[in-house]
């Protein structure tokens, strides 16, 4: 499954402009750090959710710095 999601976000990078092995190689950081967080911080993924997202009308925005 994680499999799934991580070609959804290289796929998704690449749409947004970045060549496939940048996309690859960032989707694939993303998901290492969103983990370690995860398993090091002890919150749920619900607060994590919130600390990287934005909420409009119901629907969660996530936000490319």
């Amino acid at each position: 499954m994680i499999y799934t999601v991580i070609d959804a976000i290289i796929d998704s990078g690449i749409r947004l402009g970045l060549d496939q092995s940048l996309a690859r190689e960032l989707a694939i950081k993303m998901v290492i750090g969103s983990a370690k967080k995860a398993v090091t911080t002890g919150r749920t993924m619900e607060e994590l959710k919130r600390e990287v997202s934005t909420y409009n009308n119901g629907c969660i925005c996530c936000c490319i710095q």
